[in-house]
C-alpha cells in the first residue's frame, strides 16, 4: 500500500480541508493508501521516512519553510503541489510587491502597534520573500486552485497510485465557460458590484476576468453565476505569465481604459496569485541580488 504524506507549509488550512472534502470518497480513498502524515487527521509531528507521495500545502515563507520542503523532497519519492501557494506562491506573494523590511517595520513598528516595536529575531526564522516551493526543489506534479478541486486532488492521488501520468487541464476557463469567449469589445470596464446581463460573456461587458488565461479544471464555477474569474488556478498552460498574458488581451480588447497602468495598483488583479512565480517577480529578484 502507498504511503501518502499531507505537509503544510506557509498556509491557511483550505487545500487540507479540499482533500477532507471528499467526504464518503475519502475512505474508499484510504482504502487504497496509509495516511502517514496530516497535522489535521494525523498525531504525528515529525515527517515520516519513506514516503511514496508528499502533498505539500502552502509556499514559502520563512527558512524553516525550506528546510521542512527540503526534509520532505528528501523523504518523499513524488512530491505533488497542492493549491496555488504551493504552485505559485499565492496571494501572500503580493507582498513580493513591497520591500521586506519595510513590510517587517510597518507590521512590527507601525502605529498603533500591539507590539513592543522590536522585530522578532532570536530563536525564530527568517523571514525571506514569497516563493513558490519549484523554487527550492523538484515537483512533480502541480494541482493548483485556491483551494484545489476535491475530485482532482483524488484522481491524480488514484493515478500516482497505478503508476500512472495524472491527466492535465489543457484548456482554460473560458473553454469550460457557457457565456464565452468574448464576441466584440467592452464599452467600459464595470465594477464587481454593478448587476451582470445574464447570458453573457463577463468580459465582453466590461467585467475584468482572467478567464481566458487561467487554467481550466474548476468548471468555470464562477462565471456561471455572474462572478468574474480571478484566475486562482494559475496560467492556462500556453500562458508563459498569466500576468502579461491578461494584459496583452485587455490592450487588444480595452486599450483606452487601462493606459493608465500601474504595477502595484493593477497587480492584485493581474497578480493576484501568481506574482510570486511572474517573470516580473524573475526580475525583481535579479535587481536585488545585483544590489548586494
Amino acid at each position: 500500500m502507498k504511503r501518502l504524506a499531507i505537509i503544510s507549509l506557509m498556509s491557511d488550512g483550505g487545500c487540507h480541508i479540499a482533500f477532507l472534502e471528499l467526504h464518503e470518497e475519502l475512505l474508499h480513498l484510504l482504502g487504497q493508501v496509509e495516511l502517514i502524515h496530516s497535522y489535521m487527521l494525523v498525531d504525528r509531528r515529525e515527517i515520516p521516512e519513506h514516503i511514496d507521495i508528499a502533498l505539500i500545502e502552502g509556499g514559502v515563507r520563512t527558512t524553516h519553510d525550506i528546510e521542512l520542503l527540503k526534509e520532505a523532497r528528501s523523504k518523499s519519492k513524488i512530491l505533488v503541489a497542492l493549491g496555488s501557494c504551493a504552485c505559485f506562491g499565492g496571494i501572500p506573494g503580493l507582498s513580493n510587491l513591497y520591500d521586506l523590511r519595510a513590510s517587517l517595520d510597518y507590521v512590527y513598528r507601525g502605529t498603533p502597534t500591539t507590539t513592543e516595536g522590536v522585530i522578532p529575531h532570536e530563536n525564530v526564522p527568517s523571514v525571506i520573500r514569497v516563493a513558490p516551493i519549484s523554487r527550492f526543489v523538484q515537483v512533480d506534479l502541480q494541482i493548483p486552485g485556491c483551494p484545489p478541486e476535491p475530485e482532482e486532488i483524488k484522481e491524480a492521488i488514484v493515478s500516482l497510485i497505478k503508476g500512472e501520468v495524472p491527466s492535465q487541464p489543457s484548456k482554460t476557463v473560458c473553454d469550460e465557460c457557457e457565456l464565452g469567449p468574448p464576441k466584440e469589445k467592452p464599452r467600459r470596464l464595470r465594477k464587481i458590484y454593478e448587476p451582470p446581463e445574464p447570458d453573457r460573456c463577463l468580459l465582453e461587458q466590461g467585467y475584468f476576468c482572467m478567464g481566458p488565461v487561467t487554467r481550466a479544471g474548476c468548471g468555470a464555477k464562477c462565471p456561471r453565476i455572474g462572478v468574474p474569474c480571478d484566475g486562482c488556478s494559475g496560467p492556462a498552460p500556453k500562458a508563459l505569465d498569466q500576468g502579461i498574458s491578461i494584459l496583452d488581451a485587455l490592450v487588444t480588447l480595452a486599450y483606452k481604459n487601462i493606459e493608465n497602468f500601474s504595477l502595484k495598483q493593477h497587480s492584485a488583479y493581474f497578480y493576484r496569485y501568481t506574482f510570486a512565480s511572474s517573470v516580473i517577480e524573475d526580475l525583481l529578484r535579479k535587481k536585488l541580488r545585483e544590489r548586494r
